[in-house]
Order: structure tokens, then C-alpha cells, then sequence
């Protein structure tokens, strides 16, 4: 168990906006959510909430919310790093960036586990983190047992030349070596 706390929204909050009364919320924290874990030695990171609004009023309220809870749950065990908003937050009010990337399925292909050599991606400004993902997936193959190439399914897609015109990739760290063309 390297994750415990909370995987979902804070007690007393709601889809658009955080608790209001924080001292109730940290006391929640210390008490039910990240409290029993405590001596737990396997779990190095908390948890504190998955998937909240990251944009507009309630990601900012969110954000407030988290970085402030995030401040105070350290003076009260700074031994573990901290994940505020998992998925969605990616790091903006805790240690550790985070997110939740289905390759294959949601995004892209199974190659754009690729984009994690650009490091400017996957950094806040001014900061150095660690990137973990609490929820990902590399792919999915589909009934016939062929990757899915496609965006946006579950599915293999057919690519012919209708679709693409030509598609080709590459990677060679001098330990793996992979290539796929498609014409």
C-alpha cells in the first residue's frame, strides 16, 4: 500500500466547491481520512482528494482549498509527500504531480507514453516533482488482439489510407528499440 487517504471528493464538500469549514475538514483528515494510515509502514504518500475541478472558479476554489490543506496537513505529518488532487491537479497544491492518463483508451495510442521525455509537460514552473500516475493504462487490445491506434475508443481502429496518409514512429534508448510504419 504505497497511496492511502481519500480517492474522492473531501467529506462536507460539494462537485462545485470545497468544504467551508476548513478546521472541520483537517480535523476529518487527521481523524478518518489519513489518521489511521499513520503508522501504517508501507504507505509513503496521502491522498487528500481525485479528480476535483482544476479550471474555472471551482478549480480555483479547489486549489485554494487543497494547497492551504496541504500546508497544514505537513505541519501535522511531513514524514509522507502529498497528492492533493489526484488525476486533475496535476501538482499545482501538492508534492507530487500527478495524473491519470489512459493511453490508448481516452488519449492518443499506446506510443504517447512517449511525451514523458519532454520534461516542460510535466512540471510546474519553478518546481521539481516527482510524477506519479494513480490511474493509467498503456492499452487496450481489441477482440481481433490489435492495439488500439486510435483516439477516443476501445477499439482497434482500421487505418487505411483514407484515414492516414503515412504514420511512423520510432524509439531506441539504446536499451529497447521500437519502430511501426503504417503506409
Amino acid at each position: 500500500m504505497i497511496f492511502a487517504g481519500r480517492y474522492g471528493r473531501p467529506r462536507h464538500a460539494t462537485p462545485t466547491a470545497p468544504p467551508t469549514d476548513f478546521e472541520l475538514s483537517l480535523q476529518t483528515y487527521k481523524e478518518m481520512d489519513l489518521g489511521p494510515f499513520t503508522h501504517h509502514p508501507s504507505v509513503m504518500i496521502y491522498v487528500v482528494t481525485n479528480e476535483m475541478p482544476y479550471e474555472g472558479q471551482a478549480g480555483n476554489l479547489y486549489r485554494e482549498f487543497l494547497t492551504r490543506m496541504c500546508g497544514e496537513l505537513k505541519k501535522w505529518d511531513d514524514t509522507r509527500l502529498y497528492i492533493c488532487n489526484a488525476g486533475y491537479g496535476l501538482g499545482a497544491s501538492g508534492d507530487i504531480y500527478d495524473v491519470h492518463r489512459y493511453w490508448g483508451w481516452y488519449y492518443n495510442t499506446f506510443l504517447t507514453y512517449l511525451n514523458m521525455r519532454d520534461k516542460s509537460m510535466w512540471q510546474n514552473p519553478g518546481r521539481v516533482q516527482p510524477i506519479t500516475f494513480t490511474e493509467c493504462v498503456g492499452n487496450y487490445t481489441g477482440i481481433d488482439g490489435r492495439f488500439n491506434l486510435c483516439s477516443r475508443t476501445k477499439q482497434p481502429c482500421i487505418l487505411s489510407k483514407k484515414l492516414f496518409s503515412s504514420f511512423s514512429t520510432s524509439f531506441n534508448n539504446g536499451l529497447f528499440k521500437f519502430s511501426l510504419e503504417i503506409l
